[in-house]
């Protein structure tokens, strides 16, 4: 597969303030820690983000449920009652990526809404450093509404192009469309997406909710890439690189090892 990310700017100061928290939340297989370990180092050396600040979030594994009913009992008594994304007639293991991905946006929903997590799948990696994406919100802030749903990845199929953030034009407002191998939410945008998630039920979550909101009228609050640097030569996902090399480039990369 082709390389294909962003470069931060040549002899850009990184300024970021204390105002808010940037942390990983990465959910991963107990039984795949293959990709687990790759994904840690390469967070904590690559990426530079601080330890105390990734969150491994066990997956929920097809494999522990003897059937999908069992698997859906258990989301049941896990939600207290069982959101209308998890009622769908789906094969057992995209229903536990739902569950697996419902569970995480509900955690952040619960945070302070000046603490973000970045969600990126374990077989990939952010081509930004920690200080980057801090700097990035900090930049996304000062220049428009409270960051709450920041893609960091772009839809090949679709170049959505939009107007650029002033002093940061690797950022422009607004989402692009269906991509989902990584993005920062706060507990606004956490809650943003699993709201539209049951309202609409559909087995490819996130990558179609993220989709349907990029389609709205208002985008207040929402930032992604700017096309304005697209080196799109057929493969990669923006800002979040692929380095497992079996893994390809498909519409939900979240079904990948289920």
């Amino acid at each position: 597969m082709q390389d294909y990310h962003y470069e931060w700017p040549v002899g850009l100061v990184l300024e970021a303030t204390l105002d808010v928290r940037l942390n990983a939340i990465i959910p991963n297989l107990d039984r795949r820690t293959e990709r687990w370990e790759p994904c840690y180092k390469k967070l904590t050396s690559e990426a530079q983000f601080p330890a105390s600040q990734i969150e491994r979030f066990s997956a929920f594994d097809y494999k522990d449920y003897p059937t999908l009913e069992s698997a859906r009992d258990h989301a049941a008594l896990y939600f207290e009652g069982l959101p209308p994304l998890l009622t769908q007639e789906i094969d057992i293991s995209s229903f536990c990526w739902l569950f697996t991905w419902y569970a995480m946006m509900t955690q952040i929903s619960r945070e302070a809404s000046d603490e973000y997590y970045m969600m990126l799948l374990d077989d990939c990696l952010v081509t930004m450093t920690y200080n980057e994406l801090r700097h990035s919100i900090d930049v996304l802030n000062a220049n428009g509404p409270a960051p709450t749903v920041i893609q960091l990845s772009r839809n090949p199929r679709n170049m959505q192009c939009r107007r650029m953030i002033p002093e940061l034009d690797i950022w422009q407002y607004g989402l692009c469309g269906r991509s989902d191998a990584g993005f920062i939410v706060n507990s606004i945008g956490a809650a943003k997406l699993a709201a539209n998630a049951n309202e609409k039920p559909y087995p490819h979550v996130p990558a179609t909710v993220l989709e349907r909101l990029s389609s709205e009228v208002n985008q207040e609050g929402y930032y992604s890439l700017s096309a304005r640097y697209e080196r799109f030569d057929g493969g990669g996902a923006g800002v979040a690189k692929i380095f497992i090399d079996a893994l390809e480039l498909q519409d939900r990369l979240g079904s990948t090892g289920y």
